[in-house]
């Protein structure tokens, strides 16, 4: 049985990663929220990540839907951040769930 074990939120900005790696004035705040992130996040130690962002404008440009459920094996990004150049797991067969359940 699936339970949800946690549900964090913070402000995004892709620049970030890049501002606390070259010292700017907001880097110890950022590192800060991102720091306590990742403390929720060890505690909860979740199987799998759901994660609601607005990244939508980057990937569809002439029609951004109201919501977008990547149910692909996997996902290789960021489009347009070279350092965050990776390719991630997606748990599909949850994606293909969440996408086809009536609520």
């Amino acid at each position: 049985m699936a339970a949800i074990v946690g549900a964090f939120g913070l402000p995004h900005n892709p620049h970030f990663p890049t501002w606390v790696a070259n010292g700017h004035p907001l880097a110890g705040e950022i590192a800060g929220m991102y720091g306590a992130l990742r403390r929720h996040y060890a505690r909860a130690a979740p199987d799998t990540l759901v994660v609601i962002t607005s990244d939508h404008y980057n990937l569809f440009w002439e029609s951004l839907p109201i919501f977008a459920i990547g149910v692909a094996e996997s996902a290789h990004g960021a489009s347009d951040y070279p350092e965050l150049d990776r390719t991630l797991r997606i748990d599909s067969a949850l994606a293909r769930h969440i996408a086809q359940s009536p609520s």
